[in-house]
């Protein structure tokens, strides 16, 4: 069991999103992203039902020290897909998009980035989502390396319209994959993600499953998802 100095769970007040949009907004401007006139204020999809957002708070102060949006396919495309079109087999499951990741700075930020990807992994088991995408800059396409995630455009860089300004590498990670790259390829980590329990990600899934449900409802009849 693995006890952390922070306590990550869904953004779910005004105060929250008003420091996510602070953080991320530091984030930004720290590491010069040409995005980062854009982050200032809440985002449309901060406010819409098919996404989550995680927070990181600091259980010494309550500080939050790291966020990241998880955006679902539930109801909209994927904001990449306003730059590209996905592989069918992407497309045909159901793909999450990783966005807006923003972390302090030091050995405590690089805690909170692997247990957001933890947390990330324990959603897409139990939601059932199919790919994990990312867009990044160079060097940061590294980090999602060492996760094994692919490269879908076999590394070609991108313009994205939501964060114009520098070229992008569009990263994916099949999650019907993924457990066996990591026992094969990082046994570390496949002990890390599969063995170690974190009492400290206390993300709701009971209100994650109502957000998506009520955002499915509004796209149309089928099925929603169910934990």
């Amino acid at each position: 069991m693995g006890s952390l100095p922070f306590v990550v769970r869904l953004a779910s007040s005004e105060r929250d999103l008003l420091d996510v949009v602070s953080l991320r907004s530091q984030t930004y401007s720290r590491h010069n992203a040409p995005a980062a006139r854009l982050v200032r204020t809440p985002e449309d999809q901060d406010l819409r039902g098919d996404g989550v957002i995680l927070v990181a708070r600091s259980k010494l102060d309550g500080t939050a020290v790291g966020s990241v949006r998880v955006q679902t396919r539930v109801h909209r495309p994927l904001m990449v897909e306003s730059a590209m079109q996905l592989p069918n087999e992407v497309v045909a499951g159901k793909p999450i998009e990783l966005m807006r990741g923003s972390i302090t700075n030091g050995a405590a930020g690089r805690m909170v980035s692997a247990t957001f990807a933890k947390a990330t992994f324990l959603l897409c088991h139990r939601f059932s989502f199919s790919h994990v995408i990312v867009t990044c800059r160079e060097p940061v396409d590294l980090m999602y390396r060492a996760y094994h995630f692919d490269e879908l455009l076999g590394g070609a860089l991108i313009d994205l319209p939501y964060s114009p300004g520098a070229r992008h590498k569009v990263l994916c990670l099949p999650m019907d994959k993924a457990t066996e790259r990591w026992r094969l390829h990082n046994p570390p980590l496949f002990d890390f993600m599969m063995n170690l329990e974190h009492p400290d990600i206390q993300v709701d899934y009971q209100e994650v499953q109502q957000q998506l449900a009520r955002a499915k409802s509004e796209s149309g009849p089928d099925t929603v998802l169910r934990a």
